[in-house]
């Protein structure tokens, strides 16, 4: 059996300089002949094709990641944006990944009541717009690089790690009351060795090795089934827009987390 293509030629069989035959669909043979397709030649081509263009675009077609983190957010000023977001975006799903500034950036502190009481209005925010919701709880830091950057005595007698459980505290009863996923961040971490060098560039914000753990942790969380045409809108703070592997103001790259979630998506 030859190759079967759709060509107008000038002959049946070997092909004469000459003569002159209708156009249609012909087949190539070993040895340069060419004869013409048959009815049931022709419909095996085209099914053929169809199936082959259907297997590549099933293979291309993901949902489309959106990052939409912003360094040194609290959750309320997240919060306040969330509407502008949803409108723009119309998302099938949305991540929100919050309150680490509200935890221990002392120039964004918010309490752990207030941190629950932003995620909880994203939360109905987004479900309103009929977007499925999946929650990220937090790392805790290497403190010995935190403390670098910030004074020990902004955080007065609670410690930056005690501050980080008591947010996931309020999280995990966000995601309890909601009825919506928590994608479990501080466990992963935990059990790849912490915020070390490895994972943190400087002991809160992540390396690429990092963002993909997180990538993943998402991903689990996710529903088994995402359209081909959905959106997933991420919300976030620095650790959305991808400080340590991303400068401000400058294009994403494919080292964030959402870029990482993107790809293994695909």
């Amino acid at each position: 059996m030859g190759w079967r293509l759709p060509l107008k030629r000038t002959a049946i069989g070997r092909a004469r300089p000459n003569g002159r035959m209708d156009a249609g669909w012909w087949r190539i043979e070993a040895g340069g002949t060419f004869c013409k397709m048959t009815r049931r030649q022709r419909l095996r081509y085209v099914f053929f094709c169809t199936v082959w263009m259907a297997i590549c675009c099933t293979s291309f077609a993901a949902p489309h990641v959106v990052n939409a983190g912003v360094p040194g957010e609290s959750s309320g000023e997240m919060a306040t944006r969330m509407g502008a977001a949803l409108e723009r975006y119309r998302p099938s799903l949305v991540v929100i990944f919050a309150g680490m500034n509200d935890a221990v950036n002392n120039l964004k502190f918010q309490s752990p009541r207030q941190t629950m009481e932003s995620v909880t209005a994203m939360v109905k925010r987004a479900q309103l717009a009929h977007a499925k919701v999946v929650l990220v709880n937090l790392h805790e830091p290497d403190e010995r690089r935190l403390l670098a950057r910030h004074k020990i005595e902004n955080y007065g007698s609670i410690a930056p790690a005690e501050r980080i459980r008591a947010v996931n505290r309020e999280l995990l009863e966000v995601s309890r009351q909601s009825k919506v996923p928590l994608a479990d961040f501080h466990e992963a971490l935990k059990q790849a060795g912490g915020a070390n060098e490895a994972m943190s560039t400087d002991g809160v914000h992540l390396t690429a090795r990092g963002y993909h753990l997180l990538a993943v942790t998402v991903l689990k969380a996710l529903p088994e089934r995402l359209d081909e045409d959905a959106t997933v809108l991420c919300m976030g703070d620095s650790l959305t827009y991808g400080i340590g592997v991303r400068k401000p103001g400058r294009d994403e790259g494919n080292e964030t987390y959402p870029a990482q979630l993107q790809s293994l998506l695909r």
